[in-house]
């Protein structure tokens, strides 16, 4: 489930996780390739480095593998340095192709959601991008939807604060047309649709109960609400869809304002002035759980009238107007069903016609090449699409060390062991929180999830060590969570009901976390330091506080006050806190919000009562999240904000003049920082565009960032676009909800793999895998079984026969790291699994 943003500043967003693909396709035991070089399509220059890959292409029932050369970036960023980098919905002009528009901000109120900037503008088919000054203000921070009315090319915004604005010059002025006193009950517009003859429908209602309107033209005063036959009330976000071969049919599901569940589905075949109750999926009301408010979709086949998809967290479709409805995908990786795997979260999907679709969800894009097929085959287009969203990350503490691991939502916490732009592994899953490695045993990883749940990982093993005496009600959903500056096996885990700790690690086990002071309210974060062993410092809420002693104190010690003058902020929150490890006594607090002083010193922090200052100085009106020294340095300080990272040379109060170190880095929000104590290393966790680690200039604070991935996992995306210039209909623009814009020139030229399980006896494990697979086989099949291994090339790297015995340990120590493709054969039996082949 997600959580609703209820409190700005202390809410995190809460993910599912997702479950295997069965599909039942043939793989052929050998791969063959054809070279072809394929030109940028930004720069229209063809890349230096080129790579094979493996493609497999669907058609009806039949599999087909082509031959298709692709090159590193087959997915290709636009513009790093736009003002925002969170794209909500890309449409073009249908009266001039070439004229292109991109809305920002994403309003639904989940708490890591980017705030937008107003509407871009192409007047070239995308080669240059340019900002609309008229939506810069409040009214465009948040933008749900953009249509181009194809016989006025009038642009209509659906805005969560402004309403519906139309603009009836290309942008260069707006006028709202809907909103709160003005034809609506409030003017937080959400799902923005066109029925096939012109007219404009609008769901209005975010958080708060509207309706659906409807305009043959569009102007104010023209909206009709149309809601006759819809529940009376009790709803808030509407989600519409128009069949585009029939003006008169449209469908709807509402949000239940009570429970956060879908209410039904209905559909009108009058144009909306009668709704009348369809089949629920699945027959009940659980297709998004209790998050409808976030993902919600439904859409209508191009072609067919009663053909329709709809998404929550899986996805399901009705070939007869919604009478019937059929699963077609499964979200969770940790079942074995008859459904092929896809990403949970479902947020958008695009008819290219009624066979190939596209579908956006928090794992990034999907497509299907035959949707028309009683089990239509879907697979995820994401390679080389970095978008991952990471709440936290931690670096190899060795100079040699390339492993980075960090938690992301909704995709899990993820690794990876090789330098530069990888494809990383999973750790563990759900929504991936902070991370830990041993600094003196690196072997030793300790990842959580959402809320109270802690791993440990070492030598393939994966075992929780999650607190018993919390609830998940006692936490924050990206919970803290550090290993001690001092003695690595020693874990602090905060709660609202007091901070814990772990000793012995390595060993211990769940029965052995001690509450090491008494409950004082929402614990926000967690540091320790080098300077001062045994002592923690923590953030509740506003409030900074210090635990002496902390590995003799227990659950009755008062934690000391570091802010009785009430010298600090009341408004924000402290999301970080920072010890400086040549000095116990300075310390820095980072609070996180806009229209506040984010960055606070103090000299005293052992005081009776500390004096703090603001360090505030020329930074930008933006939240700050997390700050770090630079190694060996006591006022060389980095902070990560919602536009990347900023440094200063001199920690100075007021006067501290802080400076952009943006070499590499995205115009992004940037969750967490931290330096390397070995060296001049940094490691940034971006929340839309990966991982980056970068190294400062001996000589000042300048770091050059270079980007890590994941090149294998998605993002939260809500936005694609078919090009209408491309009679292939190949090229693509994306937009992730906080990634940027992207672009493919040949999605075919994307390397898929797709797994297949067509039998219930064959079986490889486990994943991740170290230096052995266990391989399962058919017992009562007489056959020899052939393993056939490949990488994320499609290269074959190992093969051999192997007689039937039940089962089989199968030695691959001497295969590299990273993605494996295991396909056992046996007989007319065969199975292939995605595994993941490491080492620490």
């Amino acid at each position: 489930m997600k959580k609703i943003l209820q409190i700005s500043f202390l809410s995190f967003v809460i993910g599912c996780t997702s479950s295997k693909n069965t599909i039942t396709t043939q793989v052929p035991p050998k791969v063959e390739f054809e070279v072809e070089r394929l030109k940028s399509p930004i720069t229209g220059e063809v890349p230096s480095h080129l790579r094979y890959a493996y493609l497999p292409k669907v058609m009806g029932n039949k599999d087909v593998r082509s031959k298709t050369k692709v090159y590193p970036n087959t997915w290709q960023v636009v513009d790093d340095k736009m003002a925002t980098l969170s794209i909500s919905k890309i449409v073009y002009d249908p009266n001039n192709l070439k004229t292109f528009y991109f809305c920002t901000g994403e309003g639904w109120f989940n708490a890591d959601a980017a705030r937008g900037n107003g509407v871009w503008k192409s007047t070239n088919a995308g080669e240059t991008w340019f900002h609309l000054p008229s939506t810069d203000s409040s009214d465009f921070f948040y933008c749900q939807d953009i249509i181009v009315h194809p016989s006025t090319s009038d642009v209509y915004v659906a805005t969560r604060e402004g309403g519906l604005q139309r603009s009836k010059d290309g942008g260069n002025t707006w006028e709202q047309v809907l909103g709160g006193g003005n034809g609506s009950t409030a003017s937080r517009a959400a799902d923005l649709e066109l029925t096939a003859d012109g007219d404009i429908v609008i769901g209005m209602g975010i958080f708060n109960t509207d309706g659906i309107y409807i305009s043959k033209t569009g102007d104010a005063g023209s909206w009709q609400k149309i809601v006759t036959g819809l529940p009376s009330g009790g709803y808030e976000r509407l989600e519409i869809a128009t069949a585009k071969s029939n003006a008169n049919v449209m469908y709807v599901i509402p949000q239940s304002a009570n429970t956060n569940k879908i209410m039904g589905v209905w559909k009108s075949d009058d144009k909306g002035q009668n709704w009348v109750q369809k089949e629920s999926p699945g027959g009940d009301l659980e297709m998004a759980k209790v998050q409808a408010w976030y993902d919600l979709i439904i859409e209508v086949d191009p072609n067919d009238e009663n053909t329709i998809v709809a998404g929550g967290l899986n996805l399901w479709r009705s070939k007869d107007g919604g009478d019937s409805w059929g699963q077609i995908t499964e979200g969770d990786k940790r079942k074995t069903t008859d459904l092929q795997y896809v990403h949970v979260d479902q947020h958008e999907i695009v008819f290219q016609n009624s066979d190939t679709v596209y579908f956006l969800n928090d794992g990034g894009l999907y497509r299907t090449d035959n949707f028309t097929q009683d089990t239509p085959v879907l697979y995820d287009i994401n390679t080389n699409y970095n978008t991952t969203q990471f709440y936290s990350v931690d670096m190899h503490p060795s100079l040699d060390g390339h492993f980075v691991v960090g938690g992301t939502q909704d995709n899990g916490t993820n690794g990876s062991l090789t330098d530069g732009i990888s494809e990383f592994y999973l750790v563990s899953w759900a929504d991936g929180g902070y991370s830990a490695i041993d600094y003196e045993d690196p072997d030793y990883v300790y990842s959580t999830t959402q809320e109270k749940r802690v791993y440990r990982n070492v030598d393939g093993r994966r075992d929780t060590i999650t607190n018993p005496l919390i609830t998940d009600a006692n936490t924050l959903f990206i919970n803290p969570f550090i290993m001690d500056a001092t003695n690595p096996q020693t874990l602090y885990q905060a709660s609202n009901v007091g901070v814990w700790s772990l000793e012995n690690a390595r060993t211990a086990d769940t029965s052995n976390w001690k509450r090491i002071c008494r409950p004082l309210g929402v614990v926000t974060a967690l540091a320790t330091s080098t300077a001062a062993p045994n002592t923690v410092f923590f953030g509740r809420t506003q409030l900074p506080m210090r635990i002496d002693n902390a590995n003799t104190t227990d659950e009755t010690y008062i934690p000391a006050f570091l802010d009785k003058n009430a010298e600090l902020p009341t408004n924000g929150y402290i999301n970080c806190v920072v010890p400086d490890d040549l000095d116990k006594n300075h310390l820095i607090l980072i609070y996180s919000n806009y229209d506040m002083n984010s960055v606070y010193e103090t000299f005293d922090a052992y005081a009776d009562d500390p004096t703090w200052r603001s360090c505030e100085g020329n930074l930008p009106n933006i939240p700050i999240r997390w700050g770090c020294f630079k190694n060996g340095s006591s006022y060389v300080f980095y902070v990560a904000t919602e536009l990347g990272v900023y440094s200063t040379d001199k920690l100075d109060g007021e006067n501290t003049n802080w400076q952009p170190t943006n070499e590499g880095l995205p115009n992004l929000r940037m969750d967490l920082i931290k330096s390397r104590k070995s060296d001049n290393k940094f490691v940034v966790a971006s929340h839309g565009r990966g991982i980056f680690v970068g190294e400062a200039n001996a000589e000042n604070n300048t770091i050059t960032w270079t980007e890590r991935g994941p090149s294998n996992v998605g993002g939260r995306s809500r936005a694609l676009m078919i090009d209408p210039n491309d009679p292939t209909q190949k090229k693509l623009w994306a937009g992730s909800v906080s990634g940027g814009l992207w672009v493919a020139q040949n999605v075919d030229s994307v390397a898929q793999y797709i797994e297949i399980a067509g039998s219930t006896e064959l079986n490889v494990f486990p994943n991740p895998a170290y230096n052995q697979l266990l391989l399962k086989f058919n017992e009562n099949n007489p056959n020899a079984i052939r393993v056939s291994i490949y990488n994320n090339l499609g290269q074959l790297v190992l093969q051999k026969t192997v007689e039937n015995s039940g089962e089989y340990l199968l030695d691959i120590n001497g295969l590299a790291n990273g993605v494996l493709y295991v396909n056992l054969k046996q007989g007319d039996e065969e199975i292939t699994k995605k595994i993941i082949k490491q080492t620490w």
